[in-house]
């Protein structure tokens, strides 16, 4: 498969992931904000994500795919504890507990990009 075809199917999936919770809290009358700095590498098949979200709800839950590994979390400049929250398939539930409703959460991650599309 081509590399680049492969690169841009898997960013696509990362912002579905990070956009579930967006949406059920736009549901819940919030506006949350996501921003992504996202830096991929296809020679070396990896990608580093920073995601900046404020979700509006102090019990914030997103999903990410199995490979990608979380690195860092801090809101407003300070670790925040992210948890285990079930898994789905090759998806993995993640929780992040926050010390308010519009406090900012940066969230680092990074992982090998699959090798080939499995919906090709």
């Amino acid at each position: 498969m081509n590399t680049t075809r492969c690169a841009r199917w898997w960013l696509s999936q990362l912002l579905l992931a990070l956009a579930a919770p967006a949406a059920t809290a736009v549901a819940a009358a919030t506006t949350p904000h996501l921003a992504l700095d996202v830096d991929l590498e296809p020679g070396s098949r990896r990608v580093g994500v920073v995601a900046i979200v404020t979700p509006g709800e102090p019990d914030f839950r997103f999903t990410l795919h199995e490979s990608l590994k979380i690195t860092a979390a801090s809101a407003d400049g300070r670790p925040v504890t992210i948890t285990a929250a079930g898994r789905e398939g090759d998806l993995r539930g993640w929780r992040a507990g926050l010390p308010g409703r519009s406090t900012a959460l940066r969230i680092e991650y990074q992982g090998p990009l699959p090798e080939d599309d499995p919906r090709r």
